[in-house]
């Protein structure tokens, strides 16, 4: 009598922790147990992200991510980890999204899960305003380019960049030499010293350029995109149970497409709408 209760026992105990191992929770449930969703974006990429002069974060990515957490029914809480960091995975939870703009490429998702894209835009050259020897791509062969690190314009130049359902028009100009920066506004800010002076050209966003010029550096855009890049939000691929987190985040990136959300935050930070790549409003920037 007394063995068969001690079988008992350890049977019902198996099967407890047998439920509690099959038990995955996803990450969603967490995020809405927890009632918040860490965020992760770049704290000096305007008009992406930054901080304002009372070190609150704007730009359209912050209003995205705070629409999607609103849809949620969850607060918003935004870090600035690096960038390299953020794009190599492994987060340990210390975030639960990016909503940063990112490329969704090859390399990436072995280490990331993406969601549908939110918006698109292009990737151009900017050349110092004075630098009269400077007004096309195929003046670039040879000279000096910045480009942000761990960025798709760094390995564009390193013929590395696999998209996923981005478009490269042409091959970078042979023989540059990169200086990588922490961010792309840096890069710019270099560039604004003078053609040639530390940099003699820029690979960017070209919003990114064309906000830069609109702030008052002395920029100009130099020619046509060299690719064109469709952007998500990304998941840590390590994470654990994230499909139920995906599946809602791409309902709502879905939903604020169709009603027009993404299109009047585009338009409010960027002044084109860039929903859609067969929108060709980049034209409007050359």
């Amino acid at each position: 009598m007394k063995k068969s209760v001690i079988m008992i026992g350890i049977l019902l105990i198996g099967g407890i922790l047998t439920l509690s191992c099959d038990k995955t929770e996803d990450s969603l449930d967490e995020i809405l147990n927890e009632g918040k969703m860490i965020i992760a974006m770049d704290s000096n990429y305007p008009p992406q992200s930054y901080l304002n002069n009372q070190g609150d974060a704007e730009g359209f990515d912050v209003d995205v991510a705070k629409e999607v957490c609103q849809r949620l029914g969850v607060t918003a809480e935004i870090v600035f980890p690096a960038w390299d960091a953020v794009t190599g995975g492994g987060w340990n939870e210390a975030w639960d999204i990016s909503i940063g703009s990112m490329s969704a490429t090859e390399e990436r998702a072995e280490n990331l899960r993406f969601t549908d894209p939110y918006y698109y835009t292009a990737a151009s050259f900017a050349a110092h305003q004075d630098d009269s020897l400077i007004t096309a791509v195929s003046h670039l062969v040879g000279k000096t380019i910045g480009v942000a690190d761990a960025s798709t314009y760094e390995a564009y130049f390193y013929n590395e960049l696999t998209f996923i359902g981005g478009e490269i028009k042409y091959d970078p100009p042979p023989n540059a030499t990169l200086v990588v920066y922490d961010v792309d506004l840096q890069a710019l800010q270099a560039l604004a010293q003078g053609g040639g002076v530390v940099l003699d050209a820029v690979l960017s966003a070209k919003p990114t350029i064309q906000n830069a010029i609109d702030a008052g550096l002395p920029l100009k855009h130099i020619g046509n995109p060299a690719f064109y890049e469709p952007l998500v939000f990304a998941l840590d691929g390590d994470r654990g149970a994230t499909d139920k987190l995906l599946t809602r985040l791409n309902e709502i990136v879905a939903d604020m497409h169709t009603d027009s959300t993404l299109i009047e935050l585009s338009i409010k930070w960027y002044g084109v709408d860039l929903t859609s790549p067969e929108n060709d409003s980049y034209g409007q920037f050359i």
